[in-house]
């Protein structure tokens, strides 16, 4: 039995895809956004002063960045693996269409593999992106069970996301 989004889901989802743009197409104000979804708000000042942009993450050596961002030992920790992964993601999440994905990490509104997995007031998570986007253009109801929702707060669910990066780590030979 194959399960098909309804026809408002599936132009969700398809404007989500669309507008994923490049790491190296990122402005300073893409940065700053991702430094605020990876919880780094200190790096945000000293991102913005140093014009930090997609080109310039790409491009530069983690080491160079870091120094550029003065990063004491901790957070440069953090900061070396949160751009480990965002430089690899891309990678990885495309070559993960040959991998068998355990279901849990698939957004239910996507049926990609998420990167920023979030939790919603009904219990279900979802890629941050496509659960926005649902809110945005007015529906207060569950993906999944079409129950309207008690609010449409979100929480990071970081231990998922965890389980997904180890997952694509442990299967970097394999395809990703």
């Amino acid at each position: 039995m194959t399960f098909k989004l309804p026809m408002f889901q599936s132009a969700v989802a398809d404007k989500i895809q669309s507008r994923a743009k490049p790491i190296i197409d990122w402005t300073t104000a893409d940065i700053i956004k991702w430094l605020k979804n990876i919880e780094m708000h200190g790096l945000i000042p000293v991102a913005a002063n140093c014009c930090l942009d997609g080109r310039k993450l790409i491009t530069s050596t983690v080491d160079q960045i870091c120094a550029s961002l003065d990063l004491d030992e901790s957070e440069q920790e953090k900061f070396q693996k949160e751009i480990r992964w965002l430089k690899n993601r891309e990678i990885k999440l495309e070559a993960a269409n040959t991998l068998d994905i355990p279901d849990e990490f698939l957004c239910p509104i996507t049926h990609e593999i998420m990167s920023e997995p979030v939790t919603c007031s009904d219990g279900f998570t979802y890629e941050k992106n496509a659960i926005t986007e649902w809110f945005m253009s007015g529906k207060f109801t569950s993906p999944m069970t079409n129950e309207v929702l008690r609010n449409t707060d979100v929480t990071r669910n970081l231990k998922l996301r965890n389980e997904i990066y180890e997952f694509l780590d442990i299967n970097e030979g394999e395809g990703v």
